[in-house]
């Protein structure tokens, strides 16, 4: 119990750069949730609960990549056929030879996403997104005398190549292939990954929503 009390001191104490802001952190050891602690604020005029909702990157890559690798099993995909062959609009600018198994290790040259949109409001479309993507150029990667460089990686247009793979073999939205081929066999019904449109309006009722992800589509530009 006393380090549970020196950990909920440490987390009240966290110094952040953002006055308004705030975060959750929760600790299970050996199925045991041993510490569940809130801190800060959420708005201006609410505090941050465990309900708060809040922005994460990157993280949807590992669910995504396991769901492929679940169809795989399946054969309803392989790793080393053109993604053409199961998604017919890919085949464009370059992109007819490009495999699954390229994307998922960054060798596609599929990152620069500044090549396909200019307002990172427009990332909030999901059917906007896949088209841009399906008609994107590769970006070849700038070498040097000293370096050569054989991945990219692809940060935020990994999401969308691999989400648009998956709806054309299964014929369902993101969020029904992942319920049917992932979440259901595993008996987890609370695994969403499409859920950025329904929750907009809620986010955007903190103003480090927008600012995070300007800043974000600022830092890939560099």
């Amino acid at each position: 119990m006393k380090n549970s009390e020196n950990l909920t001191q440490f987390f009240q104490k966290i110094a952040l750069d953002e006055q308004q802001t705030g975060g959750a952190l929760v600790v299970y050891h050996q199925g045991e949730c041993i510490f569940n602690q809130s801190s800060g604020k959420a708005t201006a005029n609410s505090d941050w609960t465990t309900d708060t909702l809040s922005l994460n990157f990157s993280t949807g890559k590992g669910i995504l990549a396991t769901l492929v690798h679940c169809l795989v099993s399946q054969s309803l995909l392989d790793y080393d056929t053109p993604i053409c062959h199961y998604w017919a609009e890919f085949a464009v600018n370059g992109k007819e030879k490009i495999t699954l198994r390229q994307v998922m290790s960054h060798q596609a040259d599929l990152f620069a996403i500044d090549s396909i949109i200019d307002d990172c409001e427009k990332m909030l479309n999901w059917q906007f997104m896949l088209d841009k993507v399906a008609n994107m150029s590769p970006t070849p990667i700038k070498h040097t005398a000293k370096t050569h460089f054989s991945t990219a990686y692809s940060a935020l247009v990994y999401g969308w190549i691999l989400g648009g793979l998956i709806t054309k073999v299964t014929n369902l939205s993101l969020q029904q292939a992942l319920d049917k081929y992932l979440a259901e066999p595993l008996n987890h019904n609370v695994i969403f990954i499409q859920r950025m449109m329904i929750i907009k309006k809620e986010l955007g009722k903190n103003h480090y929503y927008k600012r995070t992800v300007k800043k974000l589509y600022k830092l890939i530009q560099i």
